[in-house]
């Protein structure tokens, strides 16, 4: 049987005691919850900085939930959450941005061809300023804009917490 320590304290006035720590526990939460909106915050910025902007389309898309509270089991506990991203739109282009198609992406890995009876896709060409059609596409290289956006906050939060500045 392995070494079992106890530690036994004796405390005056009990009642006193467990309120303040139920005081003190609500001041943590409060402070946790205010750390994490703001975090929540900083994310939609670092995000916003991260989000290749062609057209505008996905940086009207960023946004972030709310901070809300999910208790805990019969243990007790529980946990803040909230969300910061693209939100959902009318096109799945930011997903095909950040994770790349054709080739480049995760699933597909070859070019797209043509299958119409020309056996060529028409795109207008900003550089050469026409209609131009091409056999296949070979697809969009992937940016992993969240991921760097991901990557970014967590070292900022660790910083945060690290200093204690919340």
């Amino acid at each position: 049987m392995a070494d079992e320590r106890w530690l036994s304290i004796e405390v005056e006035n009990e009642d006193q005691v467990i309120h303040d720590l139920d005081i003190y526990h609500e001041l943590a939460q409060l402070r946790l919850k205010g750390l994490l909106d703001e975090l929540a915050h900083d994310g939609v910025n670092i995000l916003e900085k991260n989000v290749p902007n062609y057209t505008s389309y996905t940086l009207r898309h960023v946004d972030r939930t709310g901070v809300d509270w999910h208790p805990g089991g019969a243990g007790g506990g529980g946990q803040y959450e909230t969300t910061v991203g693209i939100k959902a739109g009318t096109s799945y282009h930011p997903v095909y941005v950040n994770q790349g198609t054709g080739e480049f992406g995760p699933h597909i890995k070859a070019p797209y061809l043509a299958h119409n009876p020309s056996g060529r896709m028409w795109f207008y060409s900003q550089k050469y300023g026409r209609v131009i059609g091409v056999e296949s596409v070979r697809g969009q290289q992937a940016q992993n804009f969240l991921y760097t956006t991901f990557r970014e906050l967590q070292v900022f939060a660790q910083a945060r917490i690290a200093l204690g500045s919340f």
